[in-house]
């Protein structure tokens, strides 16, 4: 299963669109008072929450030591400036810095958009879902935040596919095995795509990090399998219930004699 984080398609992409992309920086050279609300523009495009915590961080910074190098202007506020110089320096090496990555992740984002977009995923209703069964919603809301999260296009597509299996399970008119269901598999299936996504962020390409995140998107693939297998016999056990007790119904009434009065007055 190839690993899409590792296959680096933006660099593929014009260099036009690079520059484009990368306007915030020279912007935020010009114009020092733009730099903070660059890592918000990055954090917020990307989807990165560490850019939009990075952003928090040195905007407190940036307003604090204002307000207090405003309140003080003698010479023990002028002291108040250092702050600002060091966050302002520290915020033009860190957009520079992340260039690259902010191009991958845009490219990422740019490419497989559509493929995954709400609508799309059988159109489960998450807000109607979580009236009748909150675990099911539940497992929808964590597979969807992964699904967002993850950046290896085969996980996007693994998750879609579990995703997809909320439906077939739902389809069984038994809500209680439903719910024991995604009791069963949530925590086990959140805890792997956690470890996958740290292990993703983490960019050491270590051989041993490489071996854990090949043996999990090799799993993937079984216990996709596994999972299809469990809710369509759920579902088939479900229909072969309601055949039983039709059956059981239909012989009851003709055991009482109901079913051949009824054959006679409709001859």
């Amino acid at each position: 299963m190839e690993n899409y984080i590792n296959t680096k398609s933006y660099h593929d992409r014009p260099l036009i669109w690079k520059i484009l992309n990368l306007w915030y920086i020279p912007v935020s050279i010009l114009i020092p008072v733009f730099l903070p609300f660059s890592l918000l523009y990055i954090g917020l495009i990307a989807k990165s929450k560490k850019w939009v915590r990075i952003f928090a961080l040195v905007t407190t910074t940036l307003v604090t030591s204002t307000v207090l190098l405003l309140a003080n202007m003698d010479s023990f506020g002028k002291f108040f400036a250092i702050p600002i110089a060091l966050a302002a320096g520290f915020t033009i090496v860190y957009i520079i810095s992340t260039a690259s990555d902010f191009l991958r992740r845009l490219d990422i984002i740019l490419r497989n958009g559509t493929l995954f977009k709400e609508e799309n995923q059988n159109g489960l209703n998450v807000d109607r879902i979580r009236k009748k069964n909150e675990p099911a919603a539940l497992f929808i809301d964590s597979m969807r935040n992964w699904q967002q999260e993850i950046e290896s296009i085969q996980m996007k597509k693994c998750i879609q596919q579990l995703i997809e299996i909320v439906g077939i399970v739902l389809e069984t008119n038994n809500e209680e095995d439903a719910k024991r269901f995604f009791l069963r598999y949530h925590d086990t299936l959140n805890e792997m795509l956690k470890k996958y996504d740290e292990f993703e962020n983490s960019k050491l390409n270590t051989p041993e990090i490489e071996g854990v995140m090949k043996n999990i998107e090799s799993g993937m693939d079984t216990i996709i399998i596994a999972l299809r297998n469990d809710a369509t016999t759920m579902h088939k056990n479900n229909i072969l219930d309601a055949n039983a007790e039709t059956a059981a119904f239909i012989q009851d009434l003709r055991n009482r004699g109901l079913l051949e009065k009824e054959l006679r007055v409709e001859n």
